[in-house]
């Protein structure tokens, strides 16, 4: 695949940063990553597979919900072992332990027939210390996917290595550092959560990055500076360039990453952030949102994204020079435990959009396709519903439809109209041996009228022990 294509801040103590994190990862359930049990909007394909659906437009997130406020990492105390460990030094009584595993069968049927398929089971171990002199943590976790079975086409699929090989890597190794208050400090391999520039758990095994960079809070501004040397994508046994990975054969150069976001109130916000790789690309996403909850029960959430994207320098990419531009918004309303959502998009017809380090961050982002395509005009509706009000408990679904024109193919220079439905039915008890328990079950139906009609099965167990 050419990968250029791919499309008020109160302070608290370290310590009680650990018990926070340590209350996060035991009320979400989740696997190879923490997931955020209501913070998922209805469209941002890589959030989706990240975390259960919102049932109102309260607990929704944008493109910078979780980006700009460091994750101090996953896993718990093991509760045989508190009194124990509470006589321990911070760094050892304070260490966290999280073990999740993720069974997967994706199935990929063409035109009627069975196509592509892949069963793989693994899941990741998490180790996170306490704090040595208040000021440093580490970190780790190593992430595996093993094939249960698997035709010839599995790569196309993302689940396991080229040549159906299973995959085992130190994802994460890193340092926390507390330089000040609230300024914070990552050093190393770690999943970062920033458009363009994310984890995008969609599969077995996350993207991870090795990352130097600060996170800063200041009342409800949060800021980022960084500097991203390498990543190790889905299915790669090893670590590479960010410049290599976007498509920059040779080059090994890195990736500036800055930005922030701003809460100027309960109901409004905006953030930006901007990445730039010397010699290959540059690319800048904004996002403004607006939100709007009754008495009544009703809520509202409008929000709208642009982004800006180009070669630099020397363009080591060889696309020729381009600058791309993409707008799209989102309009979301909900009501008791149900949502419905509306979303437009319309691209620049000079370039496509590309995502070689991670999930596409725009409203129309699907199962199959992003909608980013040169030219493409698109709109989305979608839906949810929680059916905890019917007396099932943890028991959630919400589908999408997606229609889009004019786009074209970066492939083939083919003009392309394109439609796509997706469903996702979610399980998470949350009660006795059930708790920690995710079952999703995904349908997506494709049809680039003209072309070949596709769908795709998805059913996904994750267990938190």
């Amino acid at each position: 695949m050419d990968r250029a294509r791919k499309t008020s801040g109160t302070s608290l103590s370290p310590g009680d940063r650990i018990a926070c994190a340590q209350a996060r990862a035991h009320v979400v359930p989740g696997l190879c990553l923490v997931l955020t049990l209501v913070t998922t909007a209805i469209a941002q394909e890589g959030r989706v597979d990240e975390g259960a659906h919102a049932s109102s437009v309260g607990e929704m997130s944008g493109a910078f919900k979780e980006a700009f406020v460091f994750d101090a990492g996953r896993g718990h105390r093991i509760d045989s072992m508190t009194d124990a460990l509470d006589d321990l030094p911070p760094f050892f009584g304070e260490t966290r332990l999280g073990l999740r595993s993720r069974t997967y069968a994706f199935q990929n049927e063409s035109a009627g027939a069975l196509g592509a398929h892949t069963f793989t089971t693994g899941g990741s171990f998490s180790l996170v210390t306490g704090w040595i002199a208040n000021k440093v943590q580490l970190g780790a976790t190593v992430f595996t996917t093993q094939k249960l079975d698997a035709d010839d086409e599995d790569s196309l699929l993302d689940q396991l290595a080229t040549g159906e090989e299973g995959i085992t890597i130190l994802g994460e190794a890193y340092a926390h550092l507390l330089v000040h208050d609230d300024l914070h400090g990552i050093i190393g391999r770690k999943m970062l959560d920033f458009p363009f520039l994310d984890k995008d758990d969609s599969r077995m095994i996350p993207n991870t990055f090795e990352t130097y960079a600060l996170f800063q809070k200041i009342k409800k501004v949060n800021l980022t500076l960084g500097y991203v040397r390498t990543m190790k994508e889905r299915t790669e046994n090893q670590f590479e360039s960010m410049a290599e990975v976007a498509g920059a054969t040779g080059s090994d150069n890195g990736l500036v990453l800055g930005g922030g976001d701003i809460e100027f109130s309960d109901s409004f916000g905006i953030g930006g952030v901007n990445l730039f790789i010397r010699d290959v690309i540059n690319t800048f996403l904004a996002e403004v949102h607006y939100v709007r909850e009754f008495d009544s029960g009703i809520g509202i959430r409008l929000e709208a994204q642009a982004m800006d994207q180009r070669s630099v320098g020397e363009d080591l990419l060889g696309r020729g020079g381009f600058d791309t531009r993409l707008g799209t918004a989102q309009g979301t309303v909900s009501y008791a435990g149900a949502t419905l959502s509306g979303a437009i998009s319309v691209a620049d017809p000079e370039a496509s959009i590309i995502r070689p380090w991670g999930s596409f961050p725009g409203y129309l982002s699907m199962m199959r396709h992003d909608f980013a395509y040169a030219d493409e005009k698109a709109w989305l509706i979608g839906g949810s519903y929680n059916l905890e009000r019917l007396g099932f408990d943890g028991v959630s679904l919400f589908a999408r439809w997606g229609n889009s024109w004019d786009g074209v193919s970066p492939d083939t220079g083919l003009i392309l109209d394109r439609t796509e439905v997706d469903v996702t039915l979610d399980v998470r008890p949350d009660f006795g041996v059930f708790d920690g328990f995710w079952f999703r079950l995904r349908y997506a139906y494709f049809d680039p009228r003209g072309g070949q009609i596709e769908s795709q099965w998805r059913a996904i167990l994750n267990f938190d022990f």
